[in-house]
């Protein structure tokens, strides 16, 4: 089954698909309300799609919903570091502005969809996760 959706469907349980929905709307809904006057929700929104993208790819290349996370690992860690140091450490995140809400719900999120996705990949490598052949 090459078909990303329903293997997603048929294979994670229903708080992580609730979960990868709030994901979407916080990353995707999100930044494309702010992408156009902040240049951070800019290089979010370029990072998520990206990182959908590639999954979708991946998935073609290797059908385990289990390391679609690959490239959320690559693409968001380095712009959590980037968005620490260019809005958090610096001051420039105004806590009583939206943007800033929206900015530190969509790290926070970005932060914890990578461990889960470090966590799947242990779980590929070590034991074999996902590994099974999907019938559709």
């Amino acid at each position: 089954m090459n078909n990303l959706p329903k293997a997603v469907q048929s294979q994670i349980s229903r708080p992580v698909m609730i979960w990868a929905i709030f994901m979407g709307l916080v990353l995707v809904a999100g930044s494309a309300i702010f992408m156009f006057s902040h240049r951070a929700a800019l290089l979010i929104f370029i990072a998520t799609m990206a990182a959908f993208a590639i999954s979708f790819a991946l998935f073609q290349i290797r059908p385990n919903i289990y390391v679609i996370g690959i490239p959320q690992i690559i693409l968001w860690s380095p712009l959590l570091v980037y968005l620490y140091r260019t809005e958090f450490a610096g001051g420039a995140a105004d806590s009583a502005q939206w943007f800033t809400i929206w900015l530190g719900v969509a790290s926070i999120t970005m932060f914890i969809s990578i461990l889960f996705d470090l966590r799947d990949l242990y779980l590929v490598i070590t034991q074999g996760r996902g590994n099974q052949v999907i019938k559709g």
